[in-house]
């Protein structure tokens, strides 16, 4: 989950985003060679950026310039070793934008303070202000991975309301900084978090009408209206975009020909672990309401030449149960664009009149949605 958040309300400058140069003061402890900083991020134009930096008496230095603000990551290799495949890193988030970002730790990035700037002085105080519920969020994701590991699948079932309920907490956080800040970056940063999860029309659109001009004609403010627009377009309540595709046998199914059933439209693929994991739920979801007007489709982002794996996936997670479709193009799938799909697992459920009446409904969440629907 991505997050972000609170502090005095920060009022930023937006005349001229051309050039702003930054520069990242770090001091971490006493650290000295091998030791290496690494700054990463991708620029307006999309190129990934990675910089290095010499650590001298825990001392290390970033410059350069940006169009807009940026989230960047920074990392500091203790031992020197290459960042680039290394399975733990130590690294923070900060803000780039004009002026001088201050690093500031005694040992690790991870208990570094940010200052300096605007941004990043906001940045610190929401770090800080949500560490309880960051906290919460690994816990639980911890206590999911020992109950998979001894094989136990009733987390959902005793434990689905709390991880909702520490979710809702982030997310009535940001929606509340968003609300009271509505002349900051910031805000706009975190909006873009919500837009391919929450409500367009009633959630997500009305706040950003709210922020200043000077915000929505940003290069971000730009890009956030057209994501907008997008979603918009699989909003709950549109009519679902109607697809035609091939299901297992190469027999073209249209989503139209369910039409009148409730139809769960799920996305997923064969070497997504996050889907195979969903994938019990759904098939319980398809078993427990399948004589209640309510169906499966199933559409496959799996690879060109994978269509053995995909077969194999869906015998051995019994999903030829329903109908499962794909044109073996991965991210290319013309299904994944329409639904505007960024990340799997996704679904949509579509109600008998064709409109979407749900988003992203995953473990007890569906079949409590389904259960309220059609029991």
């Amino acid at each position: 989950m991505k997050t972000l958040i609170t502090s005095a309300l920060t009022l930023l400058s937006f005349a001229g985003f051309a050039q702003q140069q930054f520069t990242i003061e770090g001091k971490a402890g006493n650290l000295n060679s091998p030791a290496k900083a690494y700054l990463n991020y991708r620029d307006t134009a999309g190129t990934i950026i990675l910089d290095s930096a010499d650590v001298v008496n825990g001392v290390f230095t970033f410059k350069g310039a940006v169009t807009d603000p940026i989230d960047a990551g920074l990392m500091l290799m203790h031992n020197g070793e290459p960042v680039k495949g290394a399975r733990s890193v130590d690294r923070t988030f900060v803000m780039l934008e004009k002026g001088n970002i201050k690093v500031n730790t005694t040992d690790s990035l991870t208990h570094a303070t940010l200052s300096g700037t605007p941004l990043n002085i906001d940045y610190n105080a929401m770090v800080k202000a949500k560490a309880p519920m960051e906290k919460k969020l690994r816990d639980l994701a911890q206590l999911r991975i020992a109950y998979q590991g001894e094989g136990n699948t009733n987390f959902d079932k005793e434990h689905g309301a709390e991880v909702l309920a520490a979710r809702k907490a982030f997310e009535d956080y940001d929606l509340g900084y968003i609300k009271m800040h509505p002349n900051s970056y910031m805000s706009l940063m975190i909006l873009q978090v919500y837009i391919n999860s929450l409500p367009v029309t009633m959630t997500i659109e009305p706040l950003f009408n709210a922020m200043s001009a000077d915000i929505r004609d940003s290069r971000l403010g730009r890009l956030a209206g057209a994501e907008i627009a997008k979603y918009k377009l699989v909003d709950l309540n549109a009519p679902a975009p109607d697809f035609t595709q091939a299901d297992t046998a190469g027999k073209m199914i249209s989503l139209s020909s369910f039409k009148g059933k409730y139809v769960l439209v799920d996305f997923w693929a064969s070497w997504c672990k996050p889907c195979r994991a969903e994938n019990p739920n759904v098939v319980k979801a398809f078993n427990t309401f399948k004589n209640k007007n309510f169906t499966v489709v199933g559409v496959s982002l799996d690879y060109p030449g994978a269509k053995a794996q995909w077969l194999k996936a869906i015998a051995d997670d019994h999903l030829e149960q329903f109908t499962e479709l794909a044109d073996l193009q991965s991210a290319t799938n013309p299904v994944a664009a329409l639904y505007n799909v960024k990340a799997i697992p996704q679904n949509f459920l579509v109600g008998p009149d064709g409109k979407i009446i749900a988003k992203d409904l995953r473990g007890e969440e569906l079949q409590e949605k389904l259960a309220s629907l059609l029991n």
